[in-house]
Order: C-alpha cells, then sequence, then structure tokens
C-alpha cells in the first residue's frame, strides 16, 4: 500500500492514536471539499458544516455525486434535514447509519438502497416521490417517510 484516504480512520473512537508509515501518501485522486470526501462520484464521508444554509439546518450534497457510500454520514446526531441531488442512483447499506433526527430527501433517481441504510429507522424520516424505490424501500423497512412533489409539478 503507498497512499492512504484523508480521514480514514474518522470515527474509529475505540483507536487511542495512529502511526502512519513515512511511505504513505495522501490519494490524489479525493476530490477534497471542507465538508465532503469524494471520489470518482462517490461520497465516501460526510465531514463537516459548510454545506448547511443559511440557517444552518439543511445539507446539500454535491450535484454529481452518484452514490452514498457504506457510514458516510456514520454517527450524524444533528436534527438535520438532507437534500441528496438528482444525481445520486445509489444509497450503501448503513449509509446513514446511527444517524439520529434526519430528514432525507431522496429523489426518484436513486433506484438501489442497501440493507440498513437509513438503521436508526425511528429517528430518521425519508421525503420520497410517492411509487417511488426509496417510498417502497420505506414502506417494506418500516421508516416514517412523506410524499413530496417537485416545484414543478405544482406550478402546471
Amino acid at each position: 500500500m503507498s497512499e492512504i484516504g484523508k480521514d480514514v480512520f474518522d470515527g474509529c473512537y475505540i483507536l487511542p492514536d495512529v502511526e502512519y508509515p513515512a511511505h504513505l501518501t495522501s490519494d490524489p485522486e479525493f476530490e477534497e471539499d471542507t465538508d465532503f470526501l469524494i471520489k470518482n462520484g462517490v461520497l465516501l464521508k460526510y465531514l463537516g458544516a459548510d454545506y448547511l444554509d443559511d440557517d444552518g439546518e439543511n445539507i446539500h450534497i454535491p450535484d454529481g455525486v452518484k452514490t452514498i457510500a457504506k457510514c458516510a454520514f456514520d454517527g450524524c446526531l444533528l436534527s438535520l434535514h438532507v437534500s441528496v441531488p438528482d444525481s445520486v442512483t445509489e444509497i450503501h447499506k448503513m449509509a446513514f447509519y446511527d444517524c439520529l433526527g434526519l430528514t432525507i430527501e431522496v429523489p426518484k433517481t436513486v433506484t438501489k438502497i442497501g440493507s440498513d441504510a437509513f438503521d436508526a429507522r425511528d429517528w430518521v424520516t425519508l421525503k420520497v416521490k410517492k411509487n417511488s424505490y426509496a417510498h417502497k424501500y420505506a414502506e417494506k423497512n418500516d421508516i416514517d417517510s412523506t410524499w413530496y412533489e417537485s416545484l414543478i409539478n405544482l406550478m402546471k
């Protein structure tokens, strides 16, 4: 191994200290953002709060993200609204693992959701399109969900 990604041990609270061998470097292919670690269209980790709205309550995942990886939002304990862009087609298992108080807006473009993607079912609400894959996933997994209409449809 010659490279290691940023914050690879983030959230590993039982590790007292990690020492990196001198030959390891960071991965130059990561699209670094102050709040998201993204590689090749895969959101690997939510790192911060700069993508919050001015009111400090909404996280907007950047356009162009195609997949939300396992544990990308692991442990988000804030009462926030997460907007998933239309570019996302897949949410991996445990992507929002151990998240409490989140409302996640899942677009109809998402056609694959892994097991336990929204682990804290009783503490997460999904905003979904009626009869979408995410709507069916929410019903099957007993996750609170509400339907939403796009602004374009409301204006017709």
